[in-house]
């Protein structure tokens, strides 16, 4: 029985870290687009003259 329970707080776990790091790559990527956006805004931008 107790080798049942540990299988289950292992499965358990490890889904806890699977979910975390879908997270962080959601997180990076969002970071990511925004860095790429920004990029494209300001090469579209007109280039002052002096």
């Amino acid at each position: 029985m107790a080798g049942v329970v540990w299988h289950g707080t292992h499965r358990k776990k490890a889904e806890e870290r699977q979910r975390l790091m879908a997270r962080e790559v959601e997180h990076r990527a969002k970071n990511v687009l925004a860095v790429v956006q920004s990029a494209l805004w300001l090469a579209q931008a007109p280039v002052p003259t002096s």
